[in-house]
């Protein structure tokens, strides 16, 4: 990855973002909602959804949003 200094501002605000998401994700497990559980395979906050996981999943994942 190169790195530009001019992006450097959007730094904190980006890991607040992702905290906030990963925070989302875990109540969202909780809830258990189907219709949450596909916005955030969608948002690949699962880590059946996430390629960049090892749990990475995508024929349940396409399964899962299917229903």
């Amino acid at each position: 990855m190169n790195y530009n200094p001019q992006n450097e501002i959007f730094r904190q605000p980006l890991n607040i973002l992702q905290n906030i998401l990963k925070q989302t994700a875990q109540r969202a497990t909780k809830i258990n909602d189907k219709e949450l559980n596909k916005l955030m395979l969608r948002l690949t906050l699962y880590s059946i959804s996430d390629p960049n996981d090892p749990e990475y999943n995508p024929e349940q994942t396409t399964k899962y949003l299917e229903l």
